[in-house]
């Protein structure tokens, strides 16, 4: 499978991030506006963690307090055959902590999503590009129930910049009004910005890898009755570094099983056989085994639930791919129109397939949060943190508690539909 070099897509998304700055501070066109519904949002947040970068010694603990500023533009179309989105934001962060260790940073989101629906076919283009750190603030967007996930969160305890860009395109074809297939890809591209830092009389880097990770998945899904359904699929998965050191190829066999309970209920199981072959300077082999999920979601009206465990393949930057045994339960509450009370848990265990006990580790995190629209434009989030890492080669754990107060005002603009 063809590789697109790291560094030349970086290229491309801050050719794309360049040219889009510049049309979101020129305005929009009337023609625009009204093709699309425009929304703009202003935000402020005051934070603070007792132990940000999940140290496991107290003397080594980073308290930290910030205060992020944050702008996006959103967009929005709808019709009967297209539905598609985009939306910019960057985020300021400024830090003051008890070792003057963090420097300040703006993060940048780009998104784009469009859907193409006809009667028998859709096909659907999901783009995302993130420049950030992976030493993340505690921020959380109050009443959504999932967040995108950060499979590399605590990867690493120093503040390394990473840029993300993932493309994943899928088309759907009914095959019949029982029967359809499907072919979706995945092709993503993770650089780091290593830093060098102090460990005790020595001076180390970070030494993340960069790295581009591509997959195809192809799927057959039949009804069986209103309420049941099955399928099978086979994905194959590439993983390689941007210095060509490690690479891993990956053959999925798998199928799954959907039920309905209402409309409102759904639980789905799927599993699959991997096969695994990975080469590097240090090690090479192959790894076989099987992965299974479970995902399942329900809604009783003011309160919905959703839920996933199981056994997941992914690419990490510390030079592996990377088994992680998850648990994620996440539920929204509707106490009222104007208050949300939202709770998020999440548990795993990461192993990765060579010999790399940088990437084995277990992490908990708990998240309750909630979110009161006291105007019609304007919205008060607070929520607490607690997480918890437990590294296989360190001894002891990294606890940390942290907590946040933040506004955001969002308000459509004129001339949208």
């Amino acid at each position: 499978m063809a590789m697109f070099p790291v560094h030349a897509t970086a290229k491309v998304v801050r050719s794309v991030l360049y040219v889009s700055v510049v049309t979101l501070s020129s305005g929009v066109t009337p023609a625009f506006a009204n093709a699309w519904q425009l929304e703009t949002s202003y935000g402020a947040q005051l934070g603070f963690d007792d132990n940000f970068k999940l140290n496991n010694v107290d003397e080594d603990k980073l308290e930290v307090t910030s205060l992020k500023a944050s702008v996006g533009l959103s967009a929005v179309r709808l019709s009967p055959a297209i539905q598609s989105s985009a939306g910019i934001r960057l985020d300021a962060f400024s830090f003051d902590d008890n070792q003057s260790e963090l420097d300040d940073r703006v993060d940048i989101t780009l998104r784009y999503d469009t859907r193409h629906v006809q009667p028998r076919y859709e096909w659907r283009l999901q783009a995302t590009y993130r420049d950030d750190s992976l030493l993340q603030d505690i921020s959380l967007d109050a009443g959504t129930l999932v967040l995108p996930e950060d499979v590399e969160s605590g990867l690493s305890r120093e503040d390394v910049r990473r840029g993300r860009l993932s493309i994943a395109p899928s088309y759907l074809y009914q095959l019949s009004p029982v029967s359809r297939v499907r072919v979706s890809g995945d092709i993503s591209s993770v650089e780091h910005d290593n830093v060098e830092f102090q460990r005790g009389s020595f001076i180390v880097t970070t030494n993340l890898v960069d790295f581009v990770s591509t997959g195809i998945n192809a799927q057959y899904e039949r009804d069986l009755n209103p309420i049941n359904s099955w399928w099978t699929d086979l994905e194959l998965q590439d993983y390689n570094s941007d210095s060509s050191e490690f690479s891993y190829q990956t053959q999925l066999l798998g199928a799954g099983f959907r039920h309905r309970f209402s409309e409102t209920s759904d639980i789905a199981f799927r599993a699959a056989f991997r096969n695994t072959d990975f080469d590097s300077d240090a090690q090479s082999g192959s790894d076989d085994g099987v992965l299974a999920q479970i995902e399942a979601n329900r809604s009783t009206g003011r309160t919905t639930y959703a839920g996933r465990v199981g056994r997941t393949l992914f690419p990490s930057g510390s030079g592996d791919v990377v088994l992680a045994d998850e648990l994620i339960l996440n539920a929204v509450h509707q106490y009222s129109e104007l208050v949300t009370l939202t709770w998020r848990n999440k548990l795993f265990q990461n192993k990765a397939l060579r010999d790399n006990a940088n990437a084995d580790r277990r992490f908990l995190a708990l998240e309750p949060s909630v979110n009161w629209r006291f105007k019609r434009w304007w919205v008060l989030d607070a929520g607490l943190r607690y997480r918890r890492e437990k590294r296989d080669n360190v001894a002891t754990s990294g606890v940390s508690t942290a907590g946040f107060v933040g506004v955001t005002y969002s308000r459509p603009l004129q001339g949208g539909r």
